[in-house]
């Protein structure tokens, strides 16, 4: 990971990659939701990697929706502030 500064503030670049091992299909699922939350005027990011050993399915339901829920976490603990 590298990081810099820009305007007094910090800046990350990131990257995402998959690769299939030995078996025919990839059942796992990555997920990078950037600027998800704000949680005390701080944009929060989200990264994800869902193993698919429940299944394809399974890993891709969690890559839709986890962040959703997580983001919801954040809004209603930041409402008991």
């Amino acid at each position: 990971d590298r990081s810099s500064k820009r305007n007094g503030s910090e800046v990350l670049s990131y990257g995402s990659v998959s690769t299939i091992g030995t078996r025919k299909e990839m059942e796992d699922a990555v997920s990078v939701e950037i600027g998800f939350a704000v949680k005390d005027s701080e944009k929060c990011d989200f990264f994800g990697v869902y193993d698919g050993h429940g299944g394809a399915q399974v890993a891709e339901a969690c890559k839709e929706r986890f962040h959703q829920v997580v983001a919801e976490e954040v809004e209603r603990c930041g409402k008991d502030d």
